[in-house]
């Protein structure tokens, strides 16, 4: 696993001409950090202005690095990256706040007649008869949209700049510019 932050998107045109959309990740300020009570490697990006209790009992009190840091299993090493890997990256996607059910579930709404004139954009009916007379949970409702970890999977490397640190994907990466992205090598 590789951290990187999402640089930006742009486009790029292939041989025949085709518009190609691609995702730039900047992985230079990337670092694989050693825990002090030996509880593996830890992969640190960025800066960290306010530690946590539980990371500050890994490295000790005074010995916090100052980058955001993940526990990771496998990392992966930069030479393992080449033109034309598959790889895999997952994000939080963006936030939306709060939104009504046409937009985060695809509702089509109300009548637009009959003297309905304020219910377009409403879920209509959310609940049964007298018979369990609750509404169940999981329904589809209005309420928070976005800010979810989102993955995707079979993204194809474009170009590898190992020396401006810069790894381009074919394809859309899930986050805002700057957000925090994990790439596994496929």
């Amino acid at each position: 696993m590789l951290l990187a932050r999402k640089k930006g998107m742009t486009r790029v045109f292939d041989d025949e001409g085709v518009s190609v959309p691609v995702t730039i990740l900047d992985f230079s300020d990337t670092r694989i950090i050693r825990g002090l009570k030996n509880s593996g490697l830890f992969i640190g990006i960025g800066y960290n202005k306010s530690p946590k209790n539980p990371q500050k009992g890994i490295f000790g009190e005074d010995d916090v690095p100052e980058y955001a840091i993940k526990l990771v299993d496998d990392v992966a090493c930069l030479d393992e990256f080449s033109v034309g890997d598959i790889v895999t990256v997952s994000g939080m996607s963006k936030g939306k706040g709060f939104a009504g059910v046409v937009k985060r579930w695809g509702f089509h709404g109300g009548n637009r007649t009959h003297g309905q004139s304020d219910r377009e954009r409403h879920p209509g009916s959310i609940g049964a008869g007298t018979t369990t007379g609750r509404v169940f949970k999981g329904l589809k409702m209005a309420g928070h949209m976005g800010v979810k970890r989102v993955t995707i999977r079979g993204l194809r490397v474009l170009d590898f700049d190992k020396d401006n640190h810069l790894l381009t994907v074919i394809g859309t990466v899930p986050g805002s510019y700057g957000s925090i992205i994990e790439i596994y090598k496929q």
